[in-house]
């Protein structure tokens, strides 16, 4: 199989989870109407494009007195100063954040239960366990 390369000429396989590959891979997917009207959720369908399978792909050890590869891979942004290579950064923090809200989201409405961690901001389950939390005099 010929490996693929983007419209931009960016080899498919050195796409990372940061703001230069999503750049790369909406610039080969399009941007036409559809995607005008629907912004928002092809954004989020990129990122999670790019995150996909990251649970299980066997790359979590992190190197001794050192971060792990992805660390660096998610500071590449394409600004031109520190101001805005940080914005860049914290939009793509967000972007990772909301991609983890939403399903969660969806699935505690569809009545799963999930373990007890973190709650998720804006979360309908996540503000009735507090609630019923409060009640019972415990925070």
């Amino acid at each position: 199989m010929m490996p693929f390369t983007m419209k931009d000429g960016v080899p498919f396989s050195s796409l990372r989870c940061n703001q230069p590959s999503l750049i790369s891979l909406r610039s080969s997917l399009g941007q036409g109407d559809l995607y005008l009207e629907h912004q928002k959720r092809f954004g989020a369908a990129d990122v999670a494009f790019l995150v996909a399978g990251a649970h299980s792909n066997g790359n979590h050890a992190i190197p001794p007195n050192g971060f792990h590869p992805a660390w660096y891979e998610a500071r590449e942004t394409s600004g031109s100063d520190p101001t805005s290579r940080s914005a860049q950064r914290a939009k793509m923090k967000t972007q990772l954040k909301s991609l983890l809200h939403d399903p969660i989201e969806e699935l505690q409405l569809a009545g799963c239960i999930l373990p007890e961690g973190p709650s998720v901001p804006g979360c309908i389950l996540c503000r009735q366990k507090s609630a019923q939390k409060i009640a019972q005099g415990r925070s």
